[in-house]
């Protein structure tokens, strides 16, 4: 037999004397395995896991199993619940729990992706869900990556082959999050009612400036964007032109993107790049407008 198969004979022997037969009717059983993935194939540590997982279920001791590792096929197999990441921190024992498999490994191996994938459908979504992963400290012991995938039809029919074709492996999860204009759409799609997602409590970023700006005419949100951001030329005026534009007038912008488009042109005159714009805008929403129950909701998604 090969060292691997020596050691997992000899492991689940022990374990089968102390546990399964235990004549002396052990109720307290504590094991502590050092290095269990030794030797060991990916199959046979699947194996081991799964073991492990059903001797836990079924016993009826209290039965408590440590055991150490640097496998990445093991980790990714483990609830964050049951992964302890244990750093030594110039002398100091620090203890992460709940901990994601990429998160744990990320030190230790080539980066294998992350252990949340958020597709949303634009820049714009993006930079606001980043402020709300920020600021509520989502991403705690875990690797998330936001993707932005195009309209809500494109993502999550991205989302969907996704998960068919296992792209991304194991132990890494997958969740939509659609603009809030498009909730009763998607709901009803039935091809997608299993797929994990939510969405914004606002519509498009775009569309929120459209309703606010040109549809409500806010003057309060008006003042506060144009006091902010456009200081060369009014922002009133520049609405005013925009709505008394003959190609504005002739042409549909209920998606809002032409006055988006407007607003950053007279943005980069004054030396105001959209990347920025966005990450201003965010913040500025995310002041403006309740987020507590995003993100709570997505909270629940990414514990």
């Amino acid at each position: 037999m090969s060292s691997g198969e020596s050691m997992l004979i000899s492991l689940i022997d022990f374990i089968n004397n102390l546990v399964i037969k235990n004549k002396k009717n052990t109720k307290k059983l504590l094991f502590l395995i050092d290095e269990v993935e030794l030797a060991l194939h990916p199959a046979a540590i699947d194996r081991l896991v799964l073991f492990l997982e059903r001797l836990l279920k079924n016993s009826n001791s209290e039965f408590i199993i440590y055991f150490s590792t640097h496998s990445a096929e093991l980790i990714h197999r483990l609830k964050p619940k049951n992964i302890y990441l244990v750093e030594n921190i110039e002398g100091n024992v620090e203890i992460t729990n709940p901990c994601y498999p990429n998160y744990a490994v990320r030190n230790l191996y080539v980066p294998n992706g992350f252990d949340f994938l958020l597709l949303v459908e634009d820049e714009l979504a993006k930079a606001l869900v980043e402020k709300i992963i920020r600021e509520n400290n989502l991403s705690k012991s875990k690797l998330c990556c936001i993707l932005p995938a195009g309209g809500y039809s494109q993502m999550l029919k991205l989302h969907f082959d996704m998960v068919t074709y296992n792209t991304l492996g194991v132990g890494k999860r997958i969740i939509s999050i659609c603009d809030g204009d498009v909730k009763e759409v998607v709901l009803k799609i039935d091809k997608y009612k299993t797929l994990p997602k939510t969405f914004l409590p606002i519509p498009s970023i775009e569309k929120y400036l459209m309703k606010k700006l040109v549809i409500d005419n806010d003057r309060e949100f008006i003042k506060y964007i144009g006091d902010k951001y456009f200081t060369n030329r009014n922002l009133a005026d520049i609405i005013k032109d925009y709505n008394n534009n003959s190609k504005t007038k002739n042409n549909d912008d209920s998606s809002g993107k032409g006055l988006y488009k407007v607003l950053c042109s007279n943005l980069f005159n004054i030396g105001i790049k959209e990347e920025d714009f966005i990450k201003y805008l965010c913040n500025d929403i995310y002041k403006l407008e309740d987020m507590n129950i995003f993100a709570k909701t997505l909270e629940k998604f990414l514990s």
